[in-house]
């Protein structure tokens, strides 16, 4: 101990885990000679942060604290082997250089632009150092590296991988991944491998086959964690929408709402769709990241479910209904209101989510009430499973579960999709 502070570091704590203390005063010149506190505890955080993109910035290069992405993380611009190039598709020389609406989290994403067409691969790198991150990938419990992945629909698929000290850790997912349009988890078993020593990394795609192709990768959240999570099979956050009619804020809490709005990767229908609500900003103060969650209008008495708000997930998702696997579909729920307080969700208005096999038939489906309107949104979270049946690919149809009473359904957000492992 020294003064009021005591290094932990040399106690290499397992992350996730709650240790207890006790601080005991000593003074052998009083009686009692000893004085104890009572017992605290304090738990260690569950993952340590390798690169969340949050550190970079635009400043030119010449000026104090300029931290442009390309100057750490190390891409293929003015070498020919190398495809790859750091930038947003829309404008890949210009700033920002990182991702600023597509993210997992936070405020940025990496934004990776490969072209195999003429390199057989497109990679970035970076040092351990750069990042400040430590070197010995054995302590703390650490047993998997992970990061989150998001392509886009009109990529040409290609193989990722991961290098670590220059060995490869080919992705063992479907190359189509790549085109799916929505986050997903890439969990990275550690165990076996030597990693007491991490001084480089990197991420990159190359030719499948010795078929070329081009698109672009965007990469969230890269952690050390202490356990090998199971991956998601599907993950949506909504934060992608697009377009919208933004006409002020939100019944009571004034937060920032549209309608007409575009869910992109899902087909949408009903009267005013679809209608969202920005969980961080209030109209007029959009200080914030977008945190969007749909809202599900539940439409008039006396008119059809066609009138009510609808989505329903485009492309099936690849390995969701293997026969005899359980899958758990996890979100959030909560009431909602547009700007009528009359069409405020009451107890009885929720979301029902539909499982659809392949041919569009109702595998397994699951109401959500997470209560009334009570002046705020108050996500709740709920989960349900299902069982794989070998029927196809599923896809989800969300809809209001009390339809045709004037009154708006639950609001929706971080939709992901897991398998449950056997015993679980």
């Amino acid at each position: 101990v020294s003064d009021t502070q005591y290094n932990l570091e040399s106690l290499n704590l397992t992350l996730g885990q709650t240790y207890c203390y006790q601080i005991v005063e000593v003074n052998e010149a009083e009686t009692p000679a000893r004085w104890a506190t009572d017992p605290m505890s304090f738990t260690v955080v569950n993952a340590l942060v390798v690169d969340d993109m949050e550190s970079y910035n635009d400043l030119n290069e010449d000026l104090a604290g300029s931290r442009r992405i390309y100057t750490i993380w190390a891409d293929g611009y003015d070498d020919d082997t190398n495809g790859s190039q750091l930038g947003r598709p829309e404008s890949p020389f210009s700033p920002p250089f990182v991702e600023q609406t597509l993210v997992k989290s936070g405020k940025q994403a990496m934004s990776l632009l490969y072209d195999n067409s003429t390199a057989l691969k497109s990679e970035v790198t970076v040092t351990t150092a750069d990042l400040g991150v430590a070197s010995d990938w054995t302590r703390n419990g650490i047993n998997s590296l992970s990061l989150w992945f998001r392509g886009d629909p009109n990529n040409a698929p290609q193989q990722l991988y991961v290098t670590i000290n220059g060995v490869k850790v080919v992705y063992d997912g479907d190359a189509a991944d790549l085109t799916h349009g929505r986050w997903q988890s890439w969990p990275i078993d550690l165990s076996g491998r030597a990693v007491d020593n991490v001084t480089k990394m990197g991420i990159g795609l190359e030719r499948i086959n010795g078929t070329g192709g081009s698109g672009v990768l965007y990469v969230d959240d890269i952690q050390l964690c202490p356990e090998v999570a199971v991956p998601a099979v599907f993950s949506e956050n909504f934060d992608g929408i697009a377009g919208g009619n933004f006409n002020g804020g939100q019944s009571d809490s004034n937060l920032d709402l549209a309608w007409g709005a575009d869910v992109p990767g899902w087909s949408k229908t009903g009267d005013g769709a679809m209608h969202v609500v920005d969980r961080a900003n209030v109209t007029g103060s959009i200080v914030n990241p977008r945190n969007f969650a749909p809202m599900l209008w539940g439409a008039g008495s006396g008119q059809t479910i066609a009138n009510a708000n609808i989505l329903t997930l485009d492309d099936p998702i690849s390995g969701s209904n293997i026969s005899g696997q359980v899958y758990e579909v996890s979100f959030v729920a909560s009431p909602s209101v547009y700007q009528n307080a009359s069409q405020a969700s009451q107890d009885t208005d929720g979301v029902l989510i539909e499982v659809l096999r392949g041919d569009d038939t109702v595998l397994a489906s699951h109401t959500s009430l997470p209560g009334a309107w009570a002046g705020n949104m108050a996500f709740v979270p709920d989960s349900f499973q299902y069982a794989g049946d070998g029927s196809g690919d599923i896809r989800f149809r969300i809809s209001p579960s009390n339809p045709n009473v004037g009154r708006f359904g639950a609001a929706i957000d971080d939709l992901v999709v897991t398998v449950v492992a056997s015993g679980s």
